[in-house]
């Protein structure tokens, strides 16, 4: 379960968690830290991939569960930023296109 908070609490650009990392949160020995996230992996908690050579595990997807009310809060902030991002893109596109001609 700490293997999750910590990923769930990761932002989504962010999601690129050190063995260390994952050894410490979890309180595990790093030699287990592999054999958890192999665990995790087969059970569809998490969908990733591994990397032993540089110890890292890269998560692209976090089994959803029930959420307490910081979480949602965390949650809140990450759509308004996303909302933003979107708003900004779109006023930059259209601020390109050229202005309709009328006939």
């Amino acid at each position: 379960m700490n293997l999750v908070e910590l990923i769930f609490a990761r932002l989504k650009q962010s999601r690129r968690l050190s063995f260390g990392s994952i050894a410490e949160s979890t309180r595990i020995a790093l030699t287990e830290v592999e054999f958890l996230l192999m665990k995790a992996l087969s059970l569809g908690l998490v969908r990733g991939t591994i990397d032993e050579v540089e110890q890292v595990l890269i998560i692209e997807w976090v089994q959803p569960r029930v959420l307490d009310r910081s979480q949602l809060v965390e949650l809140q902030k990450a759509i308004c930023v996303w909302k933003e991002r979107v708003l900004e893109t779109s006023r930059m596109i259209n601020n390109l296109l050229p202005e309709a001609t009328e006939a």
